[in-house]
């Protein structure tokens, strides 16, 4: 299992990335503040790290910025709120911690039922949504820790990944069973269902809030849907020897779209990182850094160039 974070440029066309550091054992989420000048790495070392990525000219000494300690079990979510002077965090410790950034102490520690997988902060910052291992997904105010509301139907297996549209009045689950669900955010209420999504339960959702995309193995891997409309947009097929190497099938790990929907950026089971413009179905770069499967990308901003 990856326990070092890397940096890729997306202005270049090589294989050229910066190791930012490490943690004791694997790494398991990623997350980029909103000014999109710090990252948090969280994983198995119960560790939750803060990494400056908004220098012009780092070192690898100074690329660590904090740590947070508390968690008593393995990270998996992290979020910063709206303003980053935040962090909201989860793992298997059946805890939710809200994170004081300026003080790097907990201003609260709520009791969950089950283990956290994901956890999201809404746009607006007074929302913070979590899902758990018991198929649960939670609507929790980020002032007060109070629990709003509770999303329990719907998916038929555990659901691990959360988004919020940027207007705050939506939110969509993905699960293993082969589906995306559209909540009204501030009901609870399941409005719609996007099939055929894939069992990764892997999703990321634009900043305009336009479109979605999912992850899959084999043929199809990523696909692309138009968030109105429910309707399948694009399919990308990864070519297998570009991708990995090999003829094996090709496994993505993690996926995100950029900001205007445009671009979406996939780790595969392999170790590679991948940019494709989505409209041309265009393969822009393929980076290969890691020698294990990659399970967190991210952009720090929403133009490639």
């Amino acid at each position: 299992n990856r326990t070092t974070v890397e940096a890729f440029g997306l202005r270049r066309k090589d294989s050229d990335s910066q190791v930012l550091g490490t943690h004791e054992n694997a790494i398991r989420i990623l997350g980029l503040s909103h000014d999109g000048k710090t990252l948090v790495s969280g994983g198995d070392d119960n560790l939750i790290k803060l990494w400056k990525i908004g220098q012009q000219k780092p070192t690898p000494s100074n690329y660590e910025q904090n740590v947070l300690r508390g968690h008593g079990s393995w990270i998996r979510g992290a979020s910063f709120s709206s303003n980053n002077q935040a962090l909201f965090s989860g793992g298997y410790d059946r805890e939710i911690r809200f994170w004081n950034l300026n003080s790097k102490r907990n201003k609260i520690v709520i009791q969950s039922e089950s283990q956290t997988v994901a956890c999201e902060v809404s746009p607006k910052g007074d929302r913070l949504v979590t899902t758990t291992e018991d198929g649960k997904a939670k609507v929790w105010d980020t002032k007060t820790g109070k629990e709003l509301a509770l999303l329990q139907d719907g998916h038929r297996f555990l659901s691990t990944t959360a988004v919020v549209t940027p207007d705050g009045g939506t939110m969509f689950t993905a699960a293993g069973d082969n589906t995306v669900r559209v909540w009204d955010y501030r009901t609870g209420i399941e409005t719609k269902t996007i099939n055929n999504t894939g069992l990764r339960s892997l999703m990321s959702l634009s900043r305009d809030g336009r479109r979605i995309a999912t992850g899959e193995s084999g043929e199809d891997a990523i696909r692309i849907f138009d968030v109105q409309t429910g309707k399948l947009i694009q399919r990308l097929t990864p070519e297998t020897q570009v991708m990995s190497g090999n003829d094996q099938s090709v496994g993505i790990t993690t996926i995100a779209l950029s900001d205007d929907g445009s671009y979406v950026i996939a780790g595969d089971s392999y170790g590679n990182c991948f940019l494709w413009e989505i409209e041309n179905q265009r393969l822009v770069a393929n980076w290969r850094g890691h020698f294990t499967a990659v399970v967190s990308v991210n952009f720090t901003s929403g133009k490639v160039s």
